[in-house]
């Protein structure tokens, strides 16, 4: 899978930092989630001000297929269909440390069920579920500020992906013409 883009601390704070021997590794899923009227799903997070795609950590057993599906489910309340692979994102913060690759798909709302399973730490963060166009999206991400270190990370992160999913349709209309 490709790399969509690499982040490091230089990136967030401007910091040149050695990244440690040790450290801790997780692996993610996240999706652009969209619907049968083309619009992608984020989620806004009103306690920090800030937007995200869906997804989230591999628990236990899980594979990434598994962990994309329960957390879209969780997060959207919908259950969905992927399409492709987009690539992946890695981030590398020196805070915890921790090396976290997020692999992303494009996937497609085969259902929405307006039920959402947000953990306890989510609902005190104000999670709430919006839709968006494509250009709406990158603009809310774009506008977003975040001040925590973590949030730095997921704008940088998720608008890097969505700039990367505009790129590849753009792209594939090129090839239909």
């Amino acid at each position: 899978m490709k790399t969509i883009i690499s982040i490091s601390d230089e990136q967030i704070t401007g910091e040149k930092v050695v990244f440690p021997d040790k450290f801790s590794e997780r692996k993610a899923a996240r999706a652009v989630l969209i619907d049968s009227v083309g619009k992608i799903a984020i989620l806004e997070i009103s306690k920090y001000n800030y937007h995200k795609l869906p997804g989230g950590g591999v628990e236990d057993e899980e594979n990434i297929i598994e962990t994309l599906k329960r957390e879209l489910l969780e997060e959207t309340g919908c259950t969905a269909n992927i399409i492709r692979e987009l690539g992946k994102t890695i981030e590398y913060k020196s805070k915890y440390p921790q090396k976290q690759e997020s692999f992303v798909y494009v996937c497609s709302v085969i259902e929405k069920k307006q039920s959402f399973n947000f953990t306890k730490e989510e609902k005190e963060q104000g999670f709430v579920l919006k839709w968006f166009d494509l250009n709406e999206a990158i603009r809310v991400l774009e506008n977003d500020k975040p001040e925590l270190y973590d949030l730095k990370f997921i704008r940088l992160r998720d608008l890097s992906i969505l700039k990367e999913y505009a790129r590849s349709i753009q792209d594939r209309n090129i090839l239909l013409q």
